[in-house]
């Protein structure tokens, strides 16, 4: 039996490394659309509490009745008591906010518990899935290490871009101590809590707006943690479609890549 010779051996570790990384840009794929996922259920959920008022936690807005005249007072004083027992039912309607399409949709009560056991869930999801995703950066450049695809580049930056993305939804405040962050509690995570939104939603609502901390926390760092795992999934999909380009290439045709 005729041993393959040298190139035949590389061409079919190249197309070895080939579906290999096929098989890479599938599990990119469904890693960001987990982080992706993980990260727009959080920003849907404080927006359903801050814009929609759907936690109620809100005090509600109390009418102040026009100051009346002395002639006013006088005529009102005798029909008093036979608007006292109307009052307080009138007082209770009034302070009755009308409630909108996603307070009829669910109860105050109900979305609680959704987001009570949806958050910690997208949280684990979203910090796994950008591990998983780490990890298929470091294998991606380990394939083409072998195969000698010409992707070495974009891997390396699609690796830069999820070790950004995990940092930005790994959870220091669990590894730095209070005192070293300088406050009474640890420093906040990307994946926030269904106690977070709701004291963010009245502290918020008691100031008249959100602060530009609450923001950044809330809105800002969620944002930008999807854009990094945006960059890094387009990275590792770009670094996948230029080694595809190389089996495509004239002289690599389908005769040449098979087994020997």
């Amino acid at each position: 039996m005729v041993a393959p010779s040298e190139p035949t051996i590389f061409e079919n570790t190249q197309s070895a490394c080939l579906r290999a990384m096929g098989m890479l840009a599938t599990g990119r794929a469904w890693l960001v659309f987990l982080i992706s996922l993980a990260l727009l259920l959080e920003i849907a959920f404080f927006a359903a509490a801050n814009w929609a008022d759907v936690l109620q936690v809100r005090p509600p807005a109390t009418a102040t009745a026009p100051p009346q005249s002395s002639t006013a007072k006088a005529d009102t004083a005798t029909v008093q008591p036979q608007a006292t027992t109307a009052q307080p039912d009138d007082q209770a309607a009034a302070s009755q906010p009308a409630l909108n399409m996603f307070q009829n949709f669910w109860t105050p009560a109900a979305w609680q518990r959704v987001m009570t056991a949806a958050l910690p869930i997208a949280g684990f999801v979203g910090l796994a899935s950008a591990f998983i995703l780490l990890v298929l950066a470091i294998v991606g450049i380990q394939v083409n290490l072998v195969g000698r695809l010409p992707a070495l580049s974009a891997m390396v930056s699609a690796l830069y871009w999820s070790i950004i993305a995990t940092a930005l939804l790994f959870p220091w405040g669990s590894l730095i101590n209070p005192p070293l962050a300088q406050t009474g509690h640890g420093l906040p995570w990307v994946f926030y809590t269904y106690s977070e939104i709701a004291d963010a939603v009245a502290a918020g609502a008691g100031a008249g707006h959100l602060a530009g901390l609450t923001w950044l926390r809330f809105l800002a760092w969620p944002v930008i943690s999807l854009l990094a795992a945006w960059v890094a999934g387009a990275r590792f999909g770009n670094a996948y479609w230029q080694a595809v380009g190389l089996a495509q290439m004239p002289g690599r045709g389908r005769g040449e890549s098979r087994d020997a």
